[in-house]
């Protein structure tokens, strides 16, 4: 069963409770944003002290009620229905998993995050009481790993494995570390107590970062691609005489045109910046503000995560 709520609805619900929870001080302004009439930003950051980045992207979990679930059927008693599973590459042309292990090879706290529940009634509740993060599930990227196949592959978990801060990547049951939000908050507090590098230094280096990540996401999926070509082929060689293509096939077979390939495994366009109201003419003060807020930018439109800054 799909859950209740959009994903914009998870992240929001979500991302408000951590303002409360990481110590914000005041309300917070998403720094892919800008204030009207200000030029400074439109957001607090004390420039002359340390900082660490911090990076979620919101997955939607599906319920699955019986042992008859793929997954359920595939762990031999690994794990047992009811639990619940997020999508880590949908389909053979994302490169949205290799863009994650990228950011997360330049920064530690980048994260995928999911809701350990899936009803309307549910989120309501737990956001009545300040505990969607306390019910919900964060996964470092590179824990799962760079994927080498062509196969679709989810993150699983239930109550028994989250008790024991598991979930199990799929088609294969791997274990990988489910972390929850008051760990998170222990690393957090254990990184900002060493942050001493003032951010105006640190900005230059994430920028970069950036591009270092990307090009390490192209590589990644490149080498998937590559992967997926051969085990096709060694599989239509077997089965060519069934005349049997399920969608996995299909969507490969786009994939060995040579123009959709080579448009698949080189860099894309960067996406236009839509012009923002009430900045045209804005001269900030300080430019590092302003790389502060290109930075967030790009980590939302590359990597499509949510970007927090967070100081002492």
């Amino acid at each position: 069963m799909r859950a209740e709520f959009s994903e914009f609805t998870y992240g929001f619900s979500l991302v408000s409770e951590l303002a409360t929870s990481l110590g914000c001080q005041a309300v917070p302004i998403f720094p892919s944003l800008k204030m009207e009439g200000q030029t400074c930003g439109g957001y607090d950051v004390e420039m002359d002290f340390g900082a660490i980045p911090f990076f979620l992207q919101f997955k939607l979990a599906e319920h699955l009620k019986t042992n008859n679930a793929k997954e359920a059927k595939l762990s031999a008693g690994t794990l047992n229905a009811p639990y619940r599973r997020f999508p880590i590459t949908s389909s053979v042309t994302s490169k949205q998993h290799e863009m994650l292990v990228g950011l997360n090879a330049q920064h530690d706290h980048v994260y995928y995050c999911a809701p350990n529940f899936y009803l309307n009634a549910d989120l309501n509740h737990l956001w009545q009481h300040g505990f969607v993060s306390d019910h919900s599930v964060f996964v470092n990227p590179s824990n799962i790993g760079p994927i080498t196949d062509g196969a679709r592959h989810a993150v699983c978990y239930n109550q028994a494995s989250l008790s024991s801060g598991t979930c199990y990547l799929f088609s294969t049951p791997k274990p990988v570390t489910a972390h929850a939000i008051t760990n998170l908050q222990t690393q957090l507090d254990e990184a900002l107590r060493l942050s001493d590098i003032p951010i105006r230094a640190l900005i230059p280096k994430w920028l970069s970062g950036l591009s270092e990540a990307r090009a390490q996401a192209q590589e990644l999926h490149r080498k998937r691609v590559v992967a997926i070509h051969e085990a096709r082929e060694e599989a239509r060689a077997r089965d060519r005489e069934t005349g049997f293509i399920d969608e996995d096939e299909l969507e490969y077979l786009a994939l060995r045109r040579p123009d959709t390939l080579t448009r698949v495994i080189e860099p894309q366009e960067d996406l236009p910046i839509i012009p923002r109201p009430g900045t045209a003419d804005a001269k900030p003060e300080d430019p590092d503000r302003e790389r502060l807020s290109e930075f967030a930018r790009r980590v939302a439109s590359e990597f499509h995560a949510q970007t927090f800054v967070l100081q002492r």
